[in-house]
């Protein structure tokens, strides 16, 4: 399968100093907003243990023709190490292009020059970094803060390095000195504007934070904040305040319910320096957001991920508890298993085992869940299970969020080719976009029932697995980008059912969710459906001149309803008296 993985750029900070040098005005360009850590980390082993950070060719362009003077290190601890060198480099294993080292290190800042400044072409990547000799004690004294960058943290030992940016606590505590006569001494940016909520009901009021800061050298004798709904009128908001390089301020706008039509909206901000002054880099004074009302929404089906084992023996009473709370709540979760995150065994697959990202860099466990991949009471989406209160006390928090996306699945099933075709219909609301601008669409193979080989921590010969996860049958183990056409999209996938897996016992299991490779909490999932494999007709068809035997009802997620229902959309199964069977779409009105 192809795996797609997208990237994004972390806003850098950008501090400004009132001179590095007597000749020119420096910035500081770093990914840490100079904050340092209360504890570090290290790498075990003698050696040359190496610290660095990479600024991308397109970050650099804006300072081509300027110079880095000097570096500046943050350690939590000088203990256990020496001959600390500061550099910069094109390539991580390759030379130092200019460097510095330090007379001593202490806990703290450290800060030196160059030998030689180095010219910034903005042609190339550039890595800093930090070189120490290290003795048999671990020198932890690796500043890690704020939240993970892929740019953010590389590690080395004997200049063997690791790339551990997405996967670390932070990014390095370090920083550069650029110096130049073209740097702006005016720069007042709008760092972030964001909603508390960007997308609610009608008839509720919205609120905006935003954060202005000060990037260049001279200070900011005030500002003034414009901000615009749609094409509304402009409102303006005055600040008096001085702000100082390295300073920020924070504002609130207030949008009352009234001003709100139904659907997609902008708000429109632009910040500028009050007087006379003139801002040096006016790209950085604007921003708009959007933001969505609703008067409707689908049904929520909630997606409860679980982690498990055969070698695992505490997974027993993961499965019992899941067991107890689908008694519960059945009908409003899809539940499907993972045989990863802990021991691997014969039901383990690739793709499961990507989804232990989500545990997050501090390893993986069992038994374990996730409900709609969303934090709840942990640092990550992956929770343990305690017993069934807990998986039904976690499927109460998130059972609540209204859905504004659908996907239903149609399985048609060729019981002599053991081809099953599978046709996803998606259907949102405009708001979802909103939400979930990039949305995605996960195809699951899963089969029930599976009899166990050899299950640690209980005895009984004629335990079976519950919703196995056999194969992810989207392109992407992250789902696969919907092709939205207005409102709606269709997806169709064809597989092939080996022959080991029993057909009669397998379900499609479909879900609409967010996929971002920087951020383990955002990856949530907004609805979830499921069709069993044992309806053999593709939906829409009938058989007739046959006599019917009785009839099926289910729910347009694919759960099986007592009776007929009265109202909605909802699947009918006919099976004929000669075992055939038919499924049929169908909309009841009251």
């Amino acid at each position: 399968m192809t795996r797609n993985i997208l990237y994004t750029f972390i806003i850098l900070c950008l501090t400004v100093l009132s001179g590095h040098s007597a000749q020119a005005a420096s910035l500081i360009v770093g990914y840490c907003d100079g904050e340092l850590a209360e504890k570090g980390v290290g790498k075990s082993g003698i050696g040359t243990i190496s610290v660095a950070v990479c600024f991308p060719q397109e970050m650099l362009a804006q300072y081509a023709g300027t110079h880095i003077t000097g570096i500046r290190v943050g350690l939590t601890t000088s203990e256990n190490m020496t001959e600390l060198v500061g550099w910069v480099r094109t390539d991580l294993t390759g030379d130092n292009a200019a460097s510095g080292s330090f007379a001593t290190q202490t806990a703290g800042w450290n800060e030196t020059d160059f030998d030689t400044p180095y010219l910034i072409d903005g042609n190339s990547d550039l890595y800093l970094g930090y070189s120490f000799t290290q003795q048999l004690k671990q020198a932890k004294c690796i500043s890690l803060v704020g939240k993970p960058s892929q740019y953010g943290y590389y590690l080395a030992k004997d200049n063997e390095w690791q790339d551990k940016g997405l996967e670390s606590e932070g990014v390095v505590s370090i920083e550069m000195y650029i110096e130049g006569d073209n740097l702006p001494a005016n720069d007042l940016e709008i760092e972030s504007c964001f909603f508390d909520n960007n997308v609610q009901p009608t008839g509720t009021p919205f609120s905006a934070t935003c954060v202005i800061r000060n990037v260049a050298s001279s200070p900011i004798e005030g500002y003034n904040l414009t901000y615009q709904i749609n094409d509304g009128e402009e409102l303006q908001l005055t600040v008096g305040k001085t702000l100082q390089y390295r300073q920020r301020d924070t504002l609130r706008i207030e949008i009352p319910a009234d001003a709100l039509p139904l659907g997609v909206s902008s708000l429109s901000t632009s910040v500028a320096i009050k007087g006379d002054v003139a801002d040096d880099n006016t790209d950085n004074n604007s921003q708009t957001i959007p933001f969505a009302t609703y008067d409707n929404t689908f049904n929520h089906i909630v997606l409860l991920e679980q982690f498990t084992s055969e070698e695992c023996p505490n997974c027993p009473r993961g499965i019992f508890a899941i067991d107890d709370a689908m008694k519960v709540y059945g009908d409003k979760v899809v539940h499907v298993a993972h045989h990863s995150g802990y021991t691997a065994d014969w039901l383990t697959i690739d793709d499961s085992d990507t989804y232990v990202w989500l545990y997050g860099p501090d390893g993986s466990y069992a038994p374990a869940k996730m409900v709609d991949r969303r934090r709840l009471s942990e640092e990550y989406p992956v929770e343990s299970i305690a017993d069934a209160d807990d998986v039904i006390s976690a499927i109460e928090a998130v059972l609540p969020n209204p859905s504004l996306v659908e996907a239903i699945p149609v399985v048609n099933y060729n019981e002599t080719t053991r081809e099953a075709k599978i046709t996803v219909t998606c259907s949102k609301i405009d708001a979802f976009d909103v939400q979930c601008p990039q949305s995605r669409l996960t195809l699951f193979l899963v089969e029930d029932s599976v009899k166990a080989v050899a299950q640690a921590g209980i005895s009984s010969s004629s335990f079976k697995h519950a919703n196995v996860v056999r194969d992810v049958a989207s392109d992407d183990v992250w789902g696969d980008i919907i092709p939205w056409s207005g409102n709606e999209a269709t997806m169709s996938y064809t597989v092939t059912i080996p022959e080991d897996w029993d057909e009669t016992r397998m379900t499609a299991v479909v879900f609409v969710s967010n996929y971002n490779p920087d951020d383990r909490n955002d990856c949530n999932v907004y609805n979830a459906a499921k069709q069993s494999f044992n309806t053999p007709e593709a939906v829409g068809t009938t058989r007739i001149n046959k006599e019917v035997s009785h009839t099926e009802f289910y729910s347009i997620q694919g759960f099986r309803l007592l009776s007929e229902p009265t109202d909605g959309i909802y699947i009918a199964r006919i099976i004929y008296t000669d075992g055939s069977a038919a499924v049929i779409k169908r909309v009841a009105r009251r």
